[in-house]
């Protein structure tokens, strides 16, 4: 069966952007995120005071980690869209959220590391695997759902294209 040119279209998802912009979006995205955690952090605190809670007075070591952490999402985040065409296969799906979410438990472990030296190396390396893992396959599994979204709404949209093509072959 011969595509029509709206089917033709609709199969190519539209030109390649550009690594560089891929890798800046990411970048400024995953800084993103790291700061609404931050802020949910933040809120929880607020949140502890007002309740009556006693917390440490923040010090200049507690902003080198916060800008640490945002920094770990930035370059997660830029990772992640430097592979990003991987999202379409399954395997791939995963590994995107593995990398990304490796980059960030690690990172946090590093900071983690350096502030109690009276924990076990082995155990923080288990205790980042498996939090990588965690995160890294909800991670995968919500590319690979949008993924799967995606690829539903282009069949429907197909569907329309093609039930619009045979009312007008009808009536022309």
């Amino acid at each position: 069966m011969e595509q029509s040119p709206e089917e033709t279209a609709l199969d190519v998802e539209g030109p390649e952007v550009p690594l560089s912009m891929r890798i800046g979006w990411g970048f400024g995205g995953g800084a993103l995120v790291g700061v609404v955690l931050l802020s949910v952090g933040l809120a929880r605190g607020l949140l502890a005071l007002a309740l009556g809670a006693h917390i440490a007075t923040p010090t200049s070591s507690d902003l080198h980690f916060a800008l640490a952490y945002v920094a770990a999402f930035a370059v997660a985040g830029a990772v992640t869209m430097a592979f990003w065409p991987l999202r379409k296969t399954l395997v791939g799906a995963y590994v995107l959220g593995y990398m990304g979410a490796g980059i960030v438990c690690t990172a946090i472990a590093l900071m983690l590391a350096r502030t109690d030296s009276t924990g076990s190396t082995t155990f923080d390396a288990v205790l980042t695997a498996i939090m990588t893992l965690v995160f890294g396959t909800a991670v995968g599994s919500g590319i690979r759902s949008s993924e799967e979204d995606a690829a539903v709404q282009r069949r429907v949209l197909m569907r329309r294209l093609r039930a619009k093509a045979k009312a007008r072959n009808r009536t022309g």
